[in-house]
């Protein structure tokens, strides 16, 4: 009964995950319910597991259900559309904090107007300078690079990105619970908590990246590794100015 009720929590928090994926932020009542069931299922599951539990196993269905989002468009946010035009101003071999959107849009007129313009359309920030630091960028034009003025091979470019970095933020916590004494299986907390898997990955926020370098600074700093730990920690600040 306990591995049955185990798998129905995991059943339903990633039902949960692939209906919120497609619901409009301003649908305020199916939205609550849903994260409602999803973290009802996270809840079952962390209380149902034992203290022990298989890394791979639970690996493999955190990244399973991140990668669910991949086929849904950004919801609740449109900086990934601020992202993707930073990305194809790069690519194009110009200064993403040089111009506004705006500016670039009346001053260049119709280069690569087809996809510029369709970002351009979308964007909620066309009069604002890129507020994103140098190492955010140069991921954009990583990203830009695979995208090829694609808006969903950007999003995948994006989303692939922040998955790795979900990856390694998952092994530094099972990996710090154990050598603070803590439970591992407080990794889920994180790991399945269906808010964090819908704004990182589904919505596009770099945070997550932050996050793997900040724990890392903080392995470094148990392990006494104060040059590496600051590298670390520069890293998340370049990541983003928070």
């Amino acid at each position: 009964l306990k591995s049955i009720i185990k798998v129905a929590s995991l059943l339903l928090l990633g039902t949960a995950l692939i209906l919120l994926a497609q619901v409009p932020r301003e649908n305020f009542p199916l939205t609550l319910t849903l994260f409602a069931i999803g973290f009802g299922g996270m809840l079952g599951y962390y209380f149902l597991s034992d203290s022990k539990f298989s890394f791979w196993w639970l690996l493999a269905f955190g990244v399973l259900f991140r990668v669910s989002t991949f086929f849904f468009d950004p919801q609740w946010s449109e900086d990934g559309i601020r992202f993707l035009w930073d990305s194809e101003l790069l690519r194009q071999g110009q200064n993403p904090y040089l111009l506004t959107p705006a500016q670039v849009q009346e001053q260049q007129g119709e280069m690569e107007a087809g996809y510029r313009t369709q970002l351009f359309q979308e964007l909620n920030s066309p009069n604002y300078y890129s507020v994103y630091p140098p190492l955010n960028q140069a991921l954009f034009w990583g990203a830009a690079q695979f995208a090829q003025g694609h808006l969903e091979k950007g999003y995948w470019a994006f989303r692939l990105l922040l998955l790795l970095g979900e990856v390694g933020v998952f092994s530094l916590l099972c990996w710090l619970l154990a050598g603070f004494d803590l439970p591992q299986k407080q990794v889920i907390f994180y790991w399945f908590n269906p808010l964090v898997i819908l704004e990182l990955v589904g919505n596009l926020h770099f945070e997550g990246l932050v996050l793997f370098f900040l724990l890392a600074s903080l392995a470094a700093l148990s392990r006494q590794k104060l040059g590496y730990a600051g590298m670390y920690w520069g890293l998340a600040i370049g990541m983003k100015l928070l």
